[in-house]
């Protein structure tokens, strides 16, 4: 079977739209499809990074590494 000929046919092409960012002014807990996760606001506009637990978990192994590469950042933006 070609390629098109699995396409679906039964619904007109529609460009894809990405969902607006959405803000948020603290940390919030939430669930998605059953998994826990945690929302916290980044940047100016504090657009919500949200992640879950398997991330949460390799974020705080590998907490130090992360406070160098801030630090180094910062230190490269001044010069």
């Amino acid at each position: 079977m070609e390629w098109k000929d699995k396409q679906r046919f039964d619904k007109p092409y529609q460009p894809y739209t990405p969902k607006p960012k959405r803000s948020i002014a603290n940390v919030e807990i939430g669930e998605y499809k059953g998994f826990k996760t945690i929302s916290i606001p980044v940047g100016k506009d504090n657009e919500a990074f949200t992640f879950g637990s398997a991330k949460a978990k390799a974020i705080l192994t590998y907490i130090r590494e992360i406070e160098k590469f801030v630090t180094e950042g910062e230190n490269a933006k001044q010069r």
